[in-house]
């Protein structure tokens, strides 16, 4: 399997590609491995969505999976913090040509990030029971569920932790390919343990997160190459220990990232719980759509990532007009597949509800996601041109753009939006839908106005 991604991806002409040569062909070459593990995740959350929804006829397994993936983000935003400090650093220290700085980087960080992911579990996991009823509210019928789920789910944290800085090294290196591999077995064994433990087990939603848990065992054969693999940039002993100067450097990166993860992961827990004030109905129309609208996000999503190693390493190299012309690059390509992908979601929205809502026993849920899949459709081009923005402020190391970008939708537009029309008005649950179309639209024109002000072309490292 591994030969059959390497002859279609070829890592060596992809590296070369980072560094100089024709943009466009570089970054649709390095971020098509990142677009494929997307979609690859992305089938994985549909299959999962959808063999929840045949443990009963209701809808409640959906939306008490629901409730519970922003607290869960909000574990994993640690190890997205790091792992964007490890592209960050990588990239521009490849760029500079200094591998043995590299390498101390990937031996701090994997350091950090399995004491971090011991500790962020065992909180997860203590808190469930809480943290669950308050969200849940009047709901009731989603409560055990929930906390089941996500005390299940805690338990992946230290493992997942240290591949997302594996994953980090590569794409740091240019090489979006081999973790690609890994996550695509990982992610085809969850497939095909969601139906035995949810059904056949008769497990239900703890059955589905009993199987994410057990397919990330894979992760482990990545993670023992990472300390091996002298070769590539490697985790060596003698830097496993901490050293403040790498510490400061590394906090500097990923702490806004952090902050900007958590805070969006916690306002999501606050979105979802003013949605469930419409109802449970209403909470799993917006899953179910957000669901959907995933695998149109994926490509976009891919290059924004692909263009942080292109700005990573252009700037680690003082080569700053390659990193705008990366930006502009990327965002053209951005924008027109999310111009098609519009046209394409809001004609097959139905068809693509029907997937997980019955039309005829739940037609209300039904029309309700449908009709919630045509905002998010007119989303996508602001949503590009956003994972540019964050591309380019977390390539370059100036991850406090990426904060306040990341943090401004959501705490300063979107919310406000909707706390205002659901405790102080009448009007229906379409603000919802509108307040993500606007919150987007408006932040993408203040993310624009800080990329022209030119300040994270400077140096980290």
């Amino acid at each position: 399997m591994k030969k059959i991604f390497r002859k279609f991806f070829n890592i060596k002409q992809n590296k070369e590609l980072i560094k100089s040569g024709n943009l466009y062909k570089g970054i649709i070459l390095v971020s098509l491995p990142l677009m494929l593990s997307n979609f690859i995740h992305t089938v994985y959350n549909l299959a999962d969505t959808f063999w929840v929804t045949k443990i009963s006829d209701t809808s409640f397994e959906v939306a008490s999976v629901s409730l519970v993936f922003p607290i869960i983000m909000l574990m994993l935003t640690i190890g997205m913090g790091l792992s964007v400090s490890a592209t960050t650093m990588i990239s521009q220290y490849i760029g500079a040509d200094d591998k043995e700085n590299a390498n101390k980087v990937v031996s701090q960080l994997v350091l950090v990030s399995l004491v971090l992911g011991i500790v962020m579990g065992a909180i997860l996991y203590t808190i469930a029971d809480p943290v669950v009823r308050l969200m849940a509210g009047s709901e009731t019928v989603l409560i055990q569920n929930s906390i089941d789920y996500l005390r299940v789910i805690s338990l992946q944290a230290p493992l997942f932790f240290v591949f997302m800085i594996y994953q980090s090294s590569k794409q740091g290196q240019g090489d979006t390919i081999t973790p690609l591999f890994y996550t695509f077995i990982g992610n085809i064994l969850n497939i095909v343990l969601d139906p035995y433990f949810i059904l056949t087990l008769g497990m239900g939603v703890k059955g589905a997160a009993i199987a994410t848990v057990l397919a990330k065992a894979i992760f482990i054969i990545p993670i023992i190459k990472l300390f091996t693999d002298k070769s590539s940039i490697h985790v060596d002993l003698k830097y496993i220990k901490p050293q403040w100067d790498f510490m400061q450097k590394i906090i500097k990166i990923s702490f806004p990232v952090m902050i900007a993860q958590s805070m969006s992961s916690l306002g999501f827990a606050f979105l979802n719980t003013f949605i469930n004030s419409y109802g449970a109905t209403v909470l799993t129309a917006f899953s179910v759509g957000n669901r959907v609208t995933s695998v149109f996000m994926m490509p976009v999503m891919g290059m924004g990532g692909a263009l942080a190693t292109f700005v990573g390493v252009a700037v680690g190299a003082d080569n700053i007009k390659r990193a705008k012309d990366a930006f502009k690059v990327s965002t053209v390509l951005s924008v027109s597949m999310g111009v098609l992908f519009t046209f394409l979601l809001i004609i097959l929205r139905f068809k693509a509800t029907a997937i997980f809502i019955n039309p005829v026993s739940d037609a209300y849920t039904f029309a309700l996601s449908s009709e919630y899949l045509i905002f998010v459709a007119l989303c996508l081009v602001p949503m590009g041109i956003f994972q540019n923005l964050q591309g380019v402020f977390n390539g370059s190391g100036h991850t406090k753009y990426s904060l306040f970008i990341a943090i401004g939708r959501l705490w300063a537009i979107r919310l406000p939006i909707i706390w205002y029309a659901s405790t102080m008005t009448n009007l229906g649950h379409q603000i919802i839908w509108w307040a993500m179309l606007v919150s987007n639209v408006i932040i993408v024109t203040v993310g624009l106005g800080i990329y022209k002000k030119g300040k994270w072309e400077q140096k980290v490292i």
